[in-house]
């Protein structure tokens, strides 16, 4: 008796610096569209203010995970991160959020385990508007807002590199959409899963 083949499990990549307004808009497709969220493990201590959008983990407990079961795995300032296969496989159709600087492997493992990676959006800003938002979240110093610019230029740079590899596809965040973007985000999103 032949097997019954299962239907392969979509995911939209998104990726962008801080302030671009991912969690936003991740949060807002997701609860509109009914889909699940998937969480990366991280060996970061967990965060005292706000939502925690990670699963944080003693570096212990992160070592041990067995390495075919982990997605994404990287490093990144002394702080581990994955996602877990079981959580992918579980969560069905979704979003999930993607360091293009550490990551850009893992449309490719998705792949080896008979999931699709459909899109990955990479969203970028005007050095004005990133500030504004990242001013709003919490208080920094000029010298801690200059070494978050530039992180998130080489964030940017690196994901117009993938863009231009055809990998990534750049939708911008701004003054000028911020009012329709949600709408937008969610309408592509369900576009792109049920494709």
């Amino acid at each position: 008796m032949a097997e019954r083949a299962t239907e392969t499990i979509k995911f939209v990549g998104i990726s962008g610096p801080t302030g671009a307004g991912k969690d936003y808009l991740v949060g807002n497709a997701t609860e509109r569209l009914g889909l699940n969220i998937v969480r990366m493990h991280t060996t970061r201590p967990r965060r005292p203010e706000g939502s925690e959008n990670k699963i944080p983990v003693s570096e212990e407990v992160f070592m041990a995970y067995p390495a075919d079961e982990l997605i994404g795995k990287h490093e990144d300032a002394g702080i581990w991160y994955a996602y877990k296969l079981e959580d992918l496989q579980n969560a069905g159709a979704t979003i999930v959020e993607l360091n293009p600087m550490k990551q850009a492997e893992v449309p490719d493992q998705l792949r080896a385990h008979g999931m699709e990676m459909v899109a990955w959006i990479g969203l970028h800003g005007e050095d004005e508007y990133l500030m504004h938002n990242i001013g709003n979240r919490q208080e920094m110093s000029p010298e801690e807002l200059a070494t978050r610019l530039r992180l998130s230029h080489e964030f940017i740079n690196r994901l117009k590199e993938l863009s231009d590899e055809g990998i990534v596809t750049l939708y911008k965040v701004g003054w000028d959409n911020r009012s329709t973007m949600a709408d937008e985000f969610t309408d592509m999103i369900d576009t792109l899963l049920n494709k």
